[in-house]
């Protein structure tokens, strides 16, 4: 077994198809909880799917994104940010419906049991801007942003502190 997309060939098909229609919206599903869930003082977090663990583990591999931090970063950023781009718009439309919420979180395990999977430069470099846009566009909502990470990214801390999170 392995992934459909291992190129940037394939990739280019694949983003073609991933578009924020109102289809991919469970608008039922909403309908049906949301107002029950604000009348009991539920705390309402939107997901988001995008960045580093989402592109390795559900897209391309983990050998292939790895050599394309280093030989093709543009494709990789360019993975990064339709993915968000398409989050976004899919919850910008959910948000003008009427369903807000109080924070967004997403998973991105940029990290495992003693190191991580990249340098800090290349965090720098090819992630962290995604990752800003994602807490600039929850902050610009007035919510809260949360990003969970497995892993040792303790050389990221600071970034993300310092740089994503704050501004």
């Amino acid at each position: 077994m392995d992934f459909i997309i291992q190129g940037p060939d394939e990739w280019r098909r694949a983003k073609a198809r991933m578009t924020p229609t109102p289809d991919r919206i469970p608008w039922d599903y909403l309908r049906t909880n949301y107002k029950k869930w604000r009348q009991q003082g539920a705390w309402i977090e939107a997901g988001l799917w995008f960045g580093f663990d989402v592109t390795h583990s559900w897209t391309v591999g983990t050998e292939r994104l790895l050599m394309a931090l280093i030989e093709d970063p543009e494709w990789c950023v360019d993975m990064f940010n339709h993915f968000l781009d398409v989050n976004t718009a899919l919850l910008d439309q959910v948000w003008q419906a009427g369903y807000t919420f109080d924070a967004v979180n997403w998973p991105d395990d940029m990290g495992y049991k003693q190191n991580q999977f990249f340098s800090l430069r290349t965090y720098r470099n090819l992630l962290k801007p995604v990752h800003k846009r994602a807490v600039d566009w929850a902050h610009a909502k007035g919510v809260k942003a949360r990003l969970h990470s497995c892993g040792d990214i303790r050389p990221f801390i600071p970034e993300l502190v310092r740089s994503v999170w704050t501004g």
